[in-house]
């Protein structure tokens, strides 16, 4: 049955990624309804184990995840959001299965995979900024070859970021719920691979 322990958060976590990258933000409803079906599977197996400590250990690292990660969103203001918070929370609980070695795996993967996923973001935007740059750089070209008939040239249309479903446009931070999911999907395998080995 530890196979299933994870499931509800994973399920969740992978929805999570999806909304963070697409619209930057991360749904608390979402999480609250994820944490209800976790702590539900947790629970039903530390009944028919008749073992507590499967449900108090994942709740302690889920707590324990959550708070270092408000901990680093206070350190460093503006670079994760509470969204991330929640996400944490709710995947601490997920890793929190395999114990205090997945844990470690978890935040060690983290810290990895976050420092390339920065890099690739800041090449991603470096690349928008070029690309936009020479669509200005070729529009502004051919409005001034296309003016009106009082010699004035057209207006410069900027490409601005698309608008969320909600009407606002998105967060422009990096979305970090990825890098908590695959660090998440790393340890669990990781424990998966050793409970099963």
């Amino acid at each position: 049955m530890l196979y299933i322990d994870m499931v509800p958060g994973l399920v969740c976590g992978l929805a999570l990624c999806v909304e963070d990258m697409a619209r930057r933000r991360v749904p608390r409803s979402w999480v609250f309804a994820a944490m209800l079906a976790q702590l539900g599977v947790l629970a039903l197996h530390a009944t028919i184990a008749a073992r507590p400590s499967l449900l108090l250990m994942p709740m302690l690292y889920g707590v324990a995840g959550a708070s270092l990660q408000l901990a680093a969103a206070r350190l460093a203001h503006g670079s994760l959001g509470m969204g991330d918070v929640t996400c944490t929370w709710l995947l601490g609980h997920s890793v929190g299965v395999f114990g205090l070695g997945a844990f470690l795996r978890w935040w060690l993967a983290m810290g990895l995979l976050g420092l390339a996923w920065i890099g690739l973001w800041v090449a991603y935007m470096v690349w928008l900024a070029y690309r936009r740059m020479r669509k200005a750089a070729i529009s502004s070209s051919s409005d001034l070859t296309s003016s009106d008939s009082q010699g004035r040239a057209a207006p410069l249309e900027i490409e601005s970021a698309p608008l969320a479903s909600s009407g606002r446009r998105p967060s422009p931070g990096m979305p970090f719920v990825p890098v908590i999911v695959a660090s998440a999907v790393v340890a669990i395998a990781h424990g998966l691979m050793a409970a099963y080995a």
